[in-house]
């Protein structure tokens, strides 16, 4: 089982309006050959693929006002038909959520966000792989919490 952080979602919705790297291409390509029923997606990447879709992607890719409606709509209609449809969304529990504050409060000026920290533990902690590509999680997740 995989869990799926929030760049990857991001990468898949603007692939239409932004050229992807090469490092992104074979992320996603490599979801793609993951089985649908595999994939976990935490409620609250959901909550930050939207704001992030609404309020960064638009900024950062120079998009129209037309064209960041249409990539937010796009993005509501793909939760809506394929994620709610096909893909796991858990919550953590209140035992990761504890952990993810312990962790966050030892170290409070860690680099990784309370959403990185949270995925960390929650994969530990059902032992899950993450797909993501951000470095620093990456690199928590080798080291561990």
């Amino acid at each position: 089982m995989f869990i799926l952080d929030t760049n990857i979602l991001v990468n898949i919705l603007v692939k239409d309006f932004n050229t992807l790297g090469p490092k992104e291409e074979d992320i996603l390509r490599k979801v793609r050959l993951i089985a649908i029923e595999d994939l976990i997606i935490p409620s609250f990447v959901l909550t930050e693929l939207l704001l992030v879709i609404k309020r960064v992607m638009p900024k950062r890719l120079k998009l129209t006002k037309k064209d960041s409606t249409t990539l937010y709509k796009n993005s509501l209609e793909f939760i809506y038909n394929k994620i709610t449809e096909h893909v796991l969304i858990e919550n953590p529990s209140r035992v990761e959520l504890k952990r993810a504050i312990e962790i966050n409060q030892k170290d409070p000026n860690t680099e990784l966000t309370f959403i990185d920290i949270l995925i960390q533990v929650m994969a530990k902690e059902r032992s899950l792989d993450v797909i993501t590509l951000d470095r620093k999680l990456f690199q928590a997740i080798k080291k561990g919490p």
